[in-house]
Parts: structure tokens; C-alpha cells; sequence
């Protein structure tokens, strides 16, 4: 059996507390910087909006940057990337500025988000890779955890979003320089041709990056929105608004821990990612009617469904997972562009909890699409 390089795997997975931390710090900081840069819902959309955008485009570029560079060094340049336009945040004092810095942090985003699951992949062997896939997700659920911690404690102390934002910056910067510490592997490996889908091939895979997306625009309006969503719903204080993510993510690594720690082998990788997208779309529902708290919930129910994805890619197209992988961030991110501009603009002309209604109709039709997809695309069946 292959060895584990633990060198790429610890890379990947401090890759992924930093992408985590900075990419949820901005939910509970959201209302703070709409206040403080006086921008209307559906503007201040464009500040997640953007990101999503240009991180289709860092997606799209890895693949090449991994024939050119390998892996290693496209996530090195992910997380100077995501380091960068995080930090200039936090000198924008208007909207052309902020989008920006958004950009580039975008950028990165995409890039480094496709590069933590190709060095997982060259880093594990192929019995582990289901588990080690849920474990960097449990990093990024942890990073979840300490971003309304942080945000909290920022706001307690009388500080405001440019405070937080330039104080978790600290992680990626340690991340990257730790990168520079880790060696290559062997040049064949690392420089290796990604291999494109074609036909219908490249319709199965376009199609299970739908599935996929249309989950990430759920779990992402309710790390993105809750705060606001608690905020606007009830009369309790911002500082402790931050409370119910949390929750959401102290649930959604507890999920993923159990993952990483038990094999499960008694069901399918299909089995695991139905009864999780469907869990979470009751009650998401039912959630948005009766007490947020059944939002932060979904965290456990929401926890197996990203890595069991990746590992179902890995197996589907065992040559060409990189490109399926690309491809499925690529294809989240325009779907998230459009969940964070449609969720501002409803939340402008209606109300927050309509807005977010959006969330189970997701999650509603990635069931639909993910129980025809073996009637759609023939493809040995799998046990892992």
C-alpha cells in the first residue's frame, strides 16, 4: 500500500483552517461592515458575490497551474493569494476598493480550494482517502468554530470588522510559510498532465459538480446569513447572535469528526450523501419557521456531505478526479454567485427569512438530480 505523505496532508489540512476561517469570519462580521460602509442589502451582496466569481476562475487556472507547477506550489500561491486580499480589506473605504480585495481573495479561494484536495489525493492512498477527505473538511468546520469565536470576542472588546479581519490573517500567513518548508514530490507526480473529460463523461462529472454545488449554496446561506438572520429575527444582541453559528459549526465538525474516526463501511458513499442532503433539507425547513436553532443543527446533518463527494468524484473518474474536482468548485462557484446575489435582493425586497427559503429549494433539487443520476450515467457501482 502506498505510504502517507503526512508532509502534504498537514499542508493541506492547515490550508483549509485558514481558507475556513477567513471565508466564515465574514458572516458574523457582514452586518458590521454593511453598517460601517452604509451599503443596502443587494450591494453589499456583491461583497460574497464577487468572490465567488472570481474563485470560478482560480478553479478553472489549476488545473493548468498543477501541469505547470504542480500542486504544491498552486497551494502556495492559493494561500498568498487569500492572505493578500484579505488583509487589503481591511483598507477599503469604498465599494470599488472592497470589491477589489475581494477579487483577489476570491482568487485564491478557488485556487486553493482545488489544490487541498489534489494534495490529499497525492498524499493518500487510495484506502484512505475517504477518511482523510472527511478529516480536512473536519478543519474546516473547526475554522467555522473559531470564526463567530473570534468575531465575538472582536466585538466584545468594542473592536469593529477591520480589527478581526487584519487578526486572522495571522493563520494563512503562518499556512504559507509552512508551505515553503514542505518537499516536492517526486516531479512525475507533481507535474503530471491533468487529464480532461470528454462526451459524456465530462456530462457525468458536469452534473455530479451541480449536485455538489447546489449543497455548497445551501450550507453557505446559512454560514453566511444566520448571523444576520438571528440579528433581524429576534431581539437578542450581536455579540451573542454569533452563538448560533457556532452551534452550526461546532455540529458540522462533530459530524465530520465521526467521519474521519469511523469508516462506516456498512453504507455506500451514495447512501451517505442522500440521507444527508435529505436530513438537512427537513430541517432546514422546517428551521426557518419554528427556532434558528434548528438551522444550527443542519451542521450535523450537513457534516458527511462535501467529502463523501469528493471521494464519490475520486472513484467515478479515478484518471481524471483533478479535472473533476476543478470543475466541481468551478461550477459551485457560479451557483454561489448566484444564491449570494438573489439572497441579498430578496432579502431587499422581502425579508431575510424569505430570502433564505432559497436554501431548502437547493437543497431540494440536488436530491432530485442526485436520485436520476444513475438512470442518466451508467457507471460501475461502488462500496466504499
Amino acid at each position: 500500500m502506498k505510504s502517507v505523505n503526512w508532509s502534504y496532508i498537514f499542508a493541506a489540512y492547515l490550508a483549509l483552517l485558514s481558507f475556513g476561517l477567513l471565508d466564515n469570519v465574514r458572516g458574523p462580521f457582514f452586518p458590521d461592515l454593511i453598517q460601517d460602509m452604509k451599503l443596502r442589502d443587494d450591494q453589499a451582496s456583491w461583497f460574497f458575490a464577487l468572490t465567488s466569481i472570481i474563485a470560478f476562475f482560480g478553479s478553472i487556472w489549476a488545473p493548468k497551474i498543477q501541469t505547470l507547477f504542480g500542486a504544491l506550489n498552486g497551494l502556495r500561491l492559493g494561500l498568498l493569494l487569500l492572505f493578500s486580499g484579505f488583509y487589503m480589506t481591511t483598507f477599503a473605504n469604498d465599494m470599488t476598493f472592497l470589491l477589489l480585495a475581494s477579487s483577489i481573495f476570491g482568487l485564491g479561494m478557488g485556487m486553493s480550494q482545488v489544490f487541498e484536495h489534489i494534495c490529499i489525493q497525492e498524499g493518500a492512498p487510495l484506502q484512505l482517502r475517504r477518511r482523510l477527505f472527511n478529516g480536512l473538511h473536519s478543519f474546516y468546520a473547526a475554522a467555522s468554530i473559531l470564526a463567530p469565536l473570534s468575531a465575538g470576542w472582536v466585538l466584545n472588546k468594542g473592536e469593529g470588522w477591520r480589527f478581526g479581519f487584519k487578526l486572522v490573517c495571522i493563520l494563512p500567513m503562518l499556512a504559507f510559510i509552512y508551505t515553503l518548508f514542505v518537499k516536492n514530490q517526486k516531479q512525475h507526480t507533481t507535474l503530471q498532465k491533468v487529464l480532461k473529460a470528454k462526451g459524456m463523461e465530462f456530462y457525468h462529472m458536469l452534473y455530479l459538480s451541480v449536485i455538489l454545488s447546489l449543497y455548497v449554496t445551501a450550507e453557505l446561506s446559512i454560514s453566511t446569513r444566520l448571523v444576520l438572520y438571528v440579528q433581524r429575527t429576534t431581539s437578542i444582541e450581536p455579540a451573542q447572535s454569533t452563538f448560533y453559528l457556532t452551534t452550526f459549526f461546532i455540529f458540522l465538525l462533530l459530524g465530520r469528526l465521526l467521519m474521519t474516526i469511523f469508516d462506516f463501511k456498512s453504507l455506500s458513499s451514495r447512501q451517505i450523501i442522500f440521507l444527508s442532503l435529505f436530513a438537512s433539507l427537513i430541517l432546514y425547513a422546517i428551521g426557518l419557521w419554528y427556532s434558528p436553532w434548528l438551522l444550527a443543527l443542519c451542521g450535523l446533518t450537513m457534516a458527511p456531505m462535501f467529502g463523501m463527494t469528493m471521494d464519490y468524484i475520486a472513484h467515478t473518474f479515478p484518471s481524471k478526479s483533478s479535472y473533476g474536482i476543478s470543475l466541481s468548485f468551478a461550477v459551485g462557484a457560479v451557483l454561489i454567485v448566484s444564491m449570494h446575489y438573489f439572497v441579498g435582493l430578496m432579502t431587499e425586497w422581502y425579508s431575510i427569512r424569505q430570502a433564505l427559503i432559497l436554501g431548502p429549494v437547493f437543497l431540494a433539487l440536488s436530491i432530485f438530480l442526485f436520485l436520476f443520476e444513475k438512470k442518466f450515467f451508467k457507471t460501475e457501482e461502488w462500496h466504499s
